[in-house]
């Protein structure tokens, strides 16, 4: 906008219309319009008709028509760059209005992101989502802290690792007790693994009193969420009559359905080495 105003008081010259044609700029119809013209013995060529960054589609035949290829023409030219030309100085509602559409746009977009800076300051704000994965990355001890937190609030995932540790001595003491107690917190909500667990604590009595007929129970729950420890489990009940009446038939179609599991598959060899 600066130099269209400028351009007003530019020097001019004396040029040719070389080409002038219809092209497609944007999806819209537009005016292209190439001239030479020479300043101080110095050839040049431009295509600028004015400082207008598009013209009204409506506009175009006029302004073709206005220029047609041989016409002769007046070059308004920038004294200190004689490459700098325009058919037609000055400003005009062509080169004005852009502007001001950008500016409204900007504007616009100024208001829409304080009113969204004022809306999120009257929300609550939100608390950061946790994950262990970032909190092993800081602190691999604060991991075993929060799965402790959710679950002595009440997460069945959370409960069952913590009775992992008992059972492994995972920075406690083994308590196979105390094992027995978050598997069947854990076991309770239908967590399928510490279901599985348990009941191999019921079968050998391990933390536990000794119940094969509970820990038939819990396999059978776990294996109804398709749980291969437990599909072994049944498998190995089965196969030695615990808590069940033994059924090699039943013992082999439970170890099938954990075929790829080491013990599953050791099973069905014992199966197959006892028939006569």
């Amino acid at each position: 906008m600066k130099l269209a105003r400028a351009s007003a008081a530019w020097p001019s010259t004396s040029g040719v219309i070389t080409s002038s044609a219809r092209i497609k700029a944007m999806f819209r119809s537009q005016p292209r319009v190439t001239y030479s013209y020479s300043v101080n013995n110095t050839a040049h060529t431009s295509k600028r008709i004015s400082f207008a960054a598009a013209v009204p589609a409506r506009e175009t035949d006029g302004i073709l028509a206005r220029y047609p290829v041989g016409q002769a023409v007046t070059v308004h030219y920038a004294p200190d760059n004689p490459a700098e030309a325009a058919l037609e100085p000055g400003s005009g509602p062509a080169v004005v209005k852009p502007f001001r559409s950008l500016l409204v746009l900007f504007v616009v977009l100024i208001i829409a992101n304080i009113a969204r800076l004022a809306v999120a300051r009257l929300e609550p704000a939100k608390r950061p989502i946790r994950t262990y994965d970032h909190a092993a990355a800081t602190d691999p001890k604060t991991v075993d802290r929060l799965i402790r937190q959710d679950a002595e609030k009440g997460s069945a995932p959370d409960q069952f690792c913590v009775g992992t540790w008992y059972i492994l001595g995972h920075d406690v003491a083994k308590d196979p007790a105390e094992a027995a107690k978050w598997f069947r917190k854990s076991a309770d909500q239908g967590h399928a693994d510490a279901q599985a667990f348990l009941g191999e604590m019921y079968g050998s009595g391990n933390g536990v009193s000794k119940d094969l007929g509970q820990a038939v129970v819990l396999f059978r729950k776990a294996a109804a969420q398709n749980n291969t420890r437990a599909y072994v489990d049944l498998g190995y009940c089965y196969e030695k009559g615990l808590g069940v009446p033994p059924d090699h038939k039943q013992a082999a179609d439970w170890y099938k359905k954990a075929a790829a599991d080491p013990r599953a598959q050791a099973g069905l060899q014992r199966l197959a080495g006892a028939k006569p």
